[in-house]
C-alpha cells in the first residue's frame, strides 16, 4: 500500500529539504504495535529529494495529520518547519508530526527516471496521537495530487473535481482544512493564469 507523508532530506552541506512523498509499505513490514521496519521510496530524477537521497543515503519520513503542511510541501512551498537533528541519520526530523521514521537506504536502483530505494527504519519517534479521520482532509489531499499535475490534466477535469469535493470541505472542514483548501485553489488559479498568459503571448508573437 502507499502511505502519504512528509519527507525530510539534506545534502552534504546540511541544507534540508521538505517534500511530500508517498512510501510503498508492505504490510508484512508493520509490527503488531504499528511500528514500521522497512519501506520503499520512488523519487523522480531531477528532484531535490532524489539528489539528496542519492548523496546522503538516508532521511526521515513523517506521518502527519496536518493536511495543510502536506499540501504546501507537495506544491513546493512548505514554509518554515520546526525540526531537531536525527538521532541515527544526518537529517532533520520534524517536531510537529504523529510519527517520524528515520531510515537508511539498504539497496538502490538508480537506472530508471524514477529510482527504486529499499529503506530500513533505524529509529521511530512517536510525537503525539493522531487526531482522527476527517473527510475534508482527504478532499484537500486529492485536489493537491491533481494540482501537482496541473500542467498535464485538462482544466475542466480539475474544475469538475473541485465541484465534487467542495461539499466535503463545506460540511466537515475545520480552520486548518479550510486554509489548506484555499491554498490549493490559489495555487491552481495562479497556474491557470500563467498558462493563459503564456498562450496569449504565443498567439501575439
Amino acid at each position: 500500500m502507499i502511505v502519504e507523508g512528509v519527507l525530510t532530506t539534506c545534502d552534504s552541506a546540511g541544507r534540508a529539504n521538505v517534500a511530500a512523498m508517498g512510501v510503498l509499505l508492505d504490510e508484512a513490514e508493520i509490527s503488531p504495535d504499528g511500528s514500521w521496519k522497512a519501506f520503499c521510496l520512488r523519487p523522480f530524477e531531477g528532484s531535490r529529494t532524489y539528489a539528496n537521497l542519492r548523496q546522503m543515503n538516508c532521511g526521515v519520513f513523517h506521518l502527519t495529520d496536518d493536511v495543510g503542511l502536506l499540501a504546501r510541501a507537495a506544491l513546493g512551498d512548505p514554509g518554515p518547519v520546526a525540526t531537531v537533528p536525527g538521532t541515527t541519520v544526518r537529517c532533520p526530523a520534524m517536531i510537529d508530526c504523529v510519527r517520524a521514521f528515520e531510515f537508511e537506504i539498504t539497496s538502490a536502483d538508480w537506472s530508471e527516471p524514477r529510482a527504486n530505494l529499499q529503506c530500513r527504519v533505524t529509529q521511530i519517534h512517536r510525537r503525539r496521537d493522531w487526531i482522527g479521520w476527517n473527510r475534508a482532509q482527504h478532499a484537500v489531499l486529492e485536489l493537491t495530487i491533481s494540482a501537482t499535475r496541473v500542467k498535464m490534466l485538462p482544466r475542466e477535469t480539475i474544475e469538475s473535481q473541485i465541484r465534487q469535493l467542495s461539499p466535503l470541505i463545506e460540511k466537515t472542514a475545520g480552520a486548518g482544512e479550510l486554509a489548506a483548501w484555499e491554498f490549493v485553489l490559489a495555487y491552481l488559479s495562479k497556474a491557470w493564469l500563467h498558462t493563459e498568459q503564456a498562450s496569449g503571448s504565443g498567439a501575439n508573437s
